[in-house]
């Protein structure tokens, strides 16, 4: 009797059990993957520190929102659910957005604030440089009026020159219209059958002015050349059986470089007045190197440097086929190459101003 009370009161209560595990089963909500794509969209947001700072505002409101549609209350219709659906996705993308746009624009100045760090150093390093040359310059300042008050005097003495040279070629000119004019008469009186005699004391006199007119041209050319001389004192222009030679160091041109200096003009000036000046003279430039590295690199350069001397004469008016150009490269030292000294010796351009006449 007792056992079969037991039983009588356990087997409802069991089935009570079960029932009530059965309605919590039921009961259990499903999760929207919607819900959960947006707390992935969330969580990836949070992740990344350098925009989850940038847009805490954002982030609160996008959260809230999140919650709330977690929570969804059992009287929310599907249309009201769809739509805080859609405004926390937006919240969450424009909390993106949000944090992008900030952190580029904190990209940005820190940029800008780089940028202004790069000028101010710039600028300093280009007034340290500028110092520099004007400190080069304050010290070369007595030195070069010196030098222009001698260029001064030479130039003078130079112009009185050529006006000597002039006036000696228009007489030789004369000369040659005078031997000319005798040589016509001598073939007329040849013509006219005169005596030996009178044709040789003819073409003796056509041959006395031939030489007067040589003499007279020879002369007219030393002085021509004397006054070039002079006018590029100031270069050291110096007389050789090749004409005059015009030796240009370093001032030329950087180290292992073919472009002119921007100074380089004020040592090139005197030569291409000189040269406008002279509209028939001629030029070769000859450019050489030190034995530093390889023969046929330092050809090339010296080549280069020479046709940089060439280009700057042609800018200021000298006709190109008046200009020739060599690389010679370091065939030609002027100096050792075991030292500094000799090498920077050997960097150099030469210019020459050929004269079949020498002084």
């Amino acid at each position: 009797m007792k056992n079969h009370d037991f039983k009588s009161i356990c087997r409802p209560l069991l089935l009570l059990i079960i029932i009530s595990m059965l309605n919590a089963c039921a009961s259990t909500p499903k999760v929207d993957p919607r819900v959960n794509a947006l707390q992935s969209a969330y969580d990836e947001l949070a992740a990344q520190p350098e925009l989850a700072s940038r847009a805490i505002d954002e982030m609160s409101r996008a959260e809230k929102a999140l919650r709330q549609i977690q929570q969804k209350p059992k009287n929310m219709k599907d249309e009201a659910y769809d739509y805080a659906l859609y405004a926390t996705d937006r919240l969450i993308q424009i909390a993106e957005f949000s944090a992008r746009r900030r952190y580029a624009e904190d990209r940005r100045q820190e940029l800008v604030r780089e940028q202004e760090r790069l000028i101010i150093t710039a600028r300093t390093r280009e007034a340290e440089r500028a110092k520099k040359e004007a400190e080069q310059a304050r010290l070369s300042a007595a030195q070069a009026l010196a030098l222009r008050e001698e260029a001064l005097a030479l130039r003078e003495q130079a112009l009185a020159e050529t006006a000597q040279a002039q006036q000696l070629r228009t007489e030789a000119e004369q000369a040659q219209l005078l031997a000319e004019e005798k040589q016509l008469i001598a073939e007329l009186a040849a013509e006219s059958a005169l005596s030996d005699a009178e044709k040789a004391q003819t073409i003796a006199a056509a041959e006395a002015a031939k030489a007067e007119a040589a003499r007279a041209e020879a002369e007219a050319a030393k002085l021509e050349m004397r006054s070039l001389r002079n006018q590029l004192s100031e270069l050291e222009a110096q007389q050789t059986d090749r004409g005059l030679l015009i030796t240009l160091g370093d001032v030329l041109f950087e180290f292992n470089q073919s472009e002119l200096k921007s100074g380089a003009a004020r040592n090139l000036m005197p030569l291409a007045k000189a040269l406008i000046e002279r509209p028939q003279q001629t030029v070769v430039v000859e450019g050489h190197t030190d034995s530093v590295g390889s023969k046929e690199y330092n050809k090339q350069l010296s080549e280069r440097r020479a046709v940089a001397v060439k280009d700057y004469l042609v800018a200021q008016g000298i006709a190109l086929e008046r200009i020739s150009t060599q690389g010679l490269g370091p065939d030609f030292p002027i100096a050792s190459n075991n030292s500094e000294g000799g090498r920077q010796q050997n960097r150099r351009v030469e210019v020459i101003l050929p004269t079949d006449t020498e002084q």
